[in-house]
C-alpha cells in the first residue's frame, strides 16, 4: 500500500497533464474512486468522516528538474480536483477551512 503522503506522487505516474502537447495519458488512478493500492481516496475520506486532508507535494533533491516535477504534481492534483469538484476543493484560506468544518460547505478541503 502507498503511504498517505504519496497520494499525489501516485497521481503523477502517468497523468493527463493539462499542459501536455499531445493527447492526454490515462492516469493510474482517480482520486474519486476507491483504489485498493492506496490508503487515501475520496470514498475512504468520506467513510472516515474527515473533512480536511493535507496532500503533500514533496520533491526529493534527487531530481534535477525539481520545479518541473512540482508543476507536474500540482497539475495532476488540480486535474483531480476538477474531476471531483462536487466532493473536494482546495482551501485557499483559513475561512474556507472553518466553513467546511462547521458544516457550511459540502466539500472536502
Amino acid at each position: 500500500m502507498y503511504a498517505p503522503n504519496e497520494t499525489v506522487l501516485h497521481l503523477i505516474k502517468s497523468p493527463p497533464f493539462i499542459t501536455s502537447e499531445t493527447a492526454s495519458l490515462t492516469p493510474r488512478r482517480n482520486l474519486g474512486e476507491r483504489f485498493e493500492e492506496s490508503q487515501i481516496d475520496i470514498p475512504r475520506i468520506q467513510e472516515g468522516g474527515a473533512n480536511c486532508m493535507l496532500f503533500a507535494m514533496y520533491v526529493s533533491p534527487q531530481y534535477t528538474s525539481r520545479l518541473l516535477r512540482l508543476v507536474r504534481m500540482i497539475d495532476a492534483f488540480q486535474y483531480e480536483i476538477d474531476r471531483n469538484e462536487e466532493t473536494i476543493a482546495i482551501a485557499h484560506s483559513y475561512n474556507d477551512l472553518r466553513n467546511v468544518i462547521n458544516g457550511g460547505g459540502s466539500q472536502l478541503y
